[in-house]
């Protein structure tokens, strides 16, 4: 992929949205969008724009299982029985 080609003034993509967003369209690549030379901003089509979403969804999910591993190794968990005895107890319940 030739990044360079994705690059374009936010003025440029004001002057010629239409034509952008057919690029866009058509190659998949994110637009890169600058002002003052300095990007700014990145725009997405609505599918790349899910699929990102989603692996986030899956990279928070996988982080969380982790810790509960590294938890489960040090020792820091209890039996289902004794968690819920011990909520009754805090709770009244």
């Amino acid at each position: 992929m030739d990044a360079s080609k994705d690059i374009h003034s936010l003025t440029e993509f004001e002057h010629n949205s239409s034509a952008l967003i057919k690029q866009l369209q058509e190659t998949g690549h994110p637009l890169i969008l600058t002002v003052d030379g300095t990007a700014q901003a990145v725009v997405l089509n609505a599918k790349a724009y899910q699929q990102l979403i989603e692996l986030a969804e899956r990279a928070r999910s996988l982080t969380s299982i982790q810790k509960s591993l590294e938890e489960i190794e040090q020792g820091k968990t209890q039996p289902i029985e004794q968690a819920l005895e011990a909520l009754g107890k805090k709770y009244e319940v």
